[in-house]
């Protein structure tokens, strides 16, 4: 009974603790494409870094004001030495499939022409219309450097250093109205929760 009860008051010792303890893996339960949960999350709580109550709730509400999940299960298990597995498990929103993207920004990027970016996105067929969901996070990310090597083919400097600044991209999603969703694809890497 006291070692159920020690074992008891040091997790919950870690927990609470001010840095919380390091996340080892991020897991996410779906049999949908999870790649929107692991960019929200790997923004909030990556691998490697303290995994607070507080930031465990920034995730959640971060994620519902995507609009795409109803609600979200989200587990720290102890694994040992401080650390923890973040099990997470989405509920869809059940109208998830007909959202479509309203508006495509790029912002924070000085080493390519944004507007051309979006321009050349819209040619790879991510543009206004499209339902969100078509094009998994890491296929949006391939046609963005696709796009600067198409745009910077003749020029290796700028081109290197425009897939230099892609390497710090992020996305996000806004609800503007209903079910129409303004995706932001941005230069910051820092998480929205500090």
């Amino acid at each position: 009974m006291f070692r159920g009860f020690f074992a008891l008051w040091l997790l919950l010792g870690t927990f609470q603790s001010t840095n919380g303890p390091l996340v080892h893996r991020v897991f996410v339960r779906t049999p949908y494409n999870a790649s929107l949960v692991f960019e929200y999350t790997n923004r909030i709580i990556p691998e490697g870094k303290p995994a607070t109550p507080a930031l465990v709730q920034c995730l959640i509400s971060q994620l519902r004001a995507t609009g795409m999940f109803s609600d979200l299960n989200v587990t720290l298990k102890p694994i040992g030495g401080g650390n923890v597995d973040v099990e997470i498990l989405p509920v869809w929103s059940k109208l998830k499939d007909g959202f479509i993207v309203k508006e495509i920004t790029v912002d924070g990027f000085t080493a390519f022409d944004q507007t051309l970016m979006i321009k050349m996105l819209e040619r790879k067929g991510l543009k206004v219309g499209v339902p969100v969901l078509k094009y998994p996070l890491p296929s949006i990310r391939n046609m963005a450097l696709d796009s600067v090597r198409e745009i910077y083919n003749s020029d290796s400097k700028r081109m290197y250093d425009a897939e230099e600044e892609l390497s710090k991209l992020s996305f996000g999603f806004e609800v503007v109205y209903s079910h129409l969703i303004r995706l932001r694809l941005t230069a910051f890497d820092s998480s929205p929760c500090q």
